[in-house]
């Protein structure tokens, strides 16, 4: 009998030895596919058939998101960007001002109204204009809140909006009017629910250069 109890946990222990080899070996090859399909967007751009070339740009739509590739001026760096919406999508919101002048700093306030209905469309919007902020600008977010009157604000995070600080500060706000302005110090996103999104993306693709006003 305990030689058998003693065979019993060996097979046991090979088993779970066999699962935990064969759950690694397909993490790395998950890895390795989705390494192969960012290296490879471009090539893959044209087989896509959810695909179009805007402004000397390749853009093709993977599931739910629009991939493209950029290389900013001065870089030699080929960065895969990943966006809600294309930019034919996004023609249609108006920019004011000069949201250039905000990549010129080397951090920013990104204020929301902590007592919106709808701040899942706010993460979203703040989540597309974050990624690209750090990954390619080299710019900070500090996320704010820009009231608190009802103390539904995290402790610790700032209040900042456009009219008690000079500090950059990027005003992501719901409103039905979906625009893009800049003014002095503030960079105002607005939108209503995905038109919020949508204004959001449609700075990204300004700043790179691939949309214009």
């Amino acid at each position: 009998m305990p030689k058998k109890k003693s065979t019993k946990k060996g097979i046991k222990k090979k088993q779970e030895k066999d699962s935990s080899i064969k759950y690694l070996i397909y993490s790395i090859l998950i890895v390795i596919g989705l390494f192969l399909i960012f290296f490879n967007m471009g090539k893959l751009f044209p087989k896509n058939e959810t695909s179009y070339t805007y402004n000397g740009f390749s853009f093709a739509k993977y599931g739910e998101t629009w991939f493209t590739q950029i290389q900013p001026p001065g870089q030699n760096k080929l960065y895969t960007i990943e966006l809600r919406y294309g930019p034919k999508e996004l023609e249609d919101i108006p920019i004011i001002g000069k949201p250039e002048l905000f990549l010129n700093i080397n951090s920013t306030y990104v204020s929301f109204n902590p007592e919106d209905d709808e701040l899942k469309y706010v993460g979203l919007a703040t989540a597309d204009l974050q990624m690209n902020l750090i990954k390619v600008f080299g710019i900070t977010p500090v996320a704010a809140c820009s009231k608190n009157e009802n103390n539904n604000c995290p402790t610790d995070t700032p209040i900042k909006n456009c009219d008690n600080t000079n500090a950059p500060v990027i005003l992501l706000q719901q409103d039905p009017v979906a625009f893009i302005e800049q003014k002095e110090n503030c960079l105002i996103i607005q939108g209503d629910n995905l038109n919020l999104v949508k204004a959001a993306d449609k700075l990204i693709l300004y700043w790179y250069g691939i949309i214009e006003k």
